[in-house]
């Protein structure tokens, strides 16, 4: 399950945060991104081009590459490097199709986008990293970080998977992406993760749907996984939701060679947002 379920409605603020995450041009339906974000400059190459950064931080000891869930932008870690202090340099996937890529085509196919990313990274990885990804991000994660295990690339200290079942568990809503966009819409409804203040607002709609409908097939195109990480992996989950239980989770072990931990939060499915900072004391933790 890529997407889940969360126990509560998110609070109004994520719809202000929509906002300052992309702005509407008057009499245009382009997306400008707003500068709450750092974007490497325009045409830029390698990693800085695919994840961006609110903080800039060479000296940090260990560089944290996180990766959104479906219908994210990188503002949803927009406060880890705060919170990370100096210890972590946090960067933050960037999509095409949002935020500064806005007129770029959505990448919709899972093994196009991680040889998309692996190419990037190569110039990213001269030092310490580690990987960190919730629901669709933390798929995304896990298979980038096997394959640059494949070409022999230096492996990731630690990968983290947050509210993800292990590509070993059976997944479901495999369908949503040939949903109608009313369809769609009432598909996020139940899954309870986006607030109705959005989903009942044209002008919302009109940035969101695009981006989850792109996501959701992206997800559809995972073809899962019985590879195996050098890596060792932590993996995280929301007590109540019911869409990523912990057996879900406790098969992560079966893709390292090395150990898996397990970590428990108070929440639903999106859980990363309230517990942030204890999410981010964890990664703080196991990485140095």
């Amino acid at each position: 399950m890529t997407l889940g379920r969360e126990s509560g409605h998110r609070s109004d603020s994520t719809r202000a945060n929509l906002r300052a995450a992309t702005k509407v041009e008057a009499r245009s339906d382009r997306i400008t991104p707003a500068t709450t974000i750092s974007a490497a400059a325009t045409g830029a190459a390698g990693y800085e081009r695919w994840f961006l950064s609110t903080r800039r931080n060479p000296d940090a000891k260990v560089r944290l590459f996180c990766f959104p869930y479906a219908g994210g932008s990188p503002w949803v870690y927009r406060d880890w490097s705060t919170l990370a202090g100096r210890d972590l340099e946090v960067f933050t996937m960037c999509l095409p199709g949002r935020a500064s890529r806005q007129h770029e085509r959505p990448i919709v196919d899972m093994r196009a986008l991680v040889a998309a990313l692996c190419e990037a990274m190569r110039d990213g990885l001269e030092k310490t990293y580690a990987f960190f990804g919730h629901s669709l991000g933390a798929l995304v994660a896990f298979e980038l970080a096997f394959e640059l295990q494949r070409i022999g690339a230096p492996p990731p200290r630690r990968l983290f998977v947050s509210g993800c079942a292990a590509p070993a568990y059976e997944r479901t809503n495999r369908e949503m992406h040939r949903l109608s966009d009313a369809g769609l819409v009432e598909a996020i409804r139940d899954l309870n993760g986006t607030p109705a203040a959005i989903l009942d607002d044209p002008e919302m709609l009109a940035l969101l749907l695009p981006v989850m409908r792109a996501d959701v097939e992206l997800a559809a195109s995972y073809y899962g996984s019985t590879e195996r990480l050098v890596s060792p992996i932590t993996a995280l989950f929301g007590a109540t939701d019911m869409g990523v239980p912990y057996e879900a989770v406790a098969r992560w072990q079966v893709h390292t060679s090395a150990e898996l931990r397990v970590h428990s939060f108070h929440g639903g499915h999106f859980f990363i947002q309230p517990c942030a900072a204890d999410v981010v004391s964890v990664v703080l933790r196991e990485v140095l």
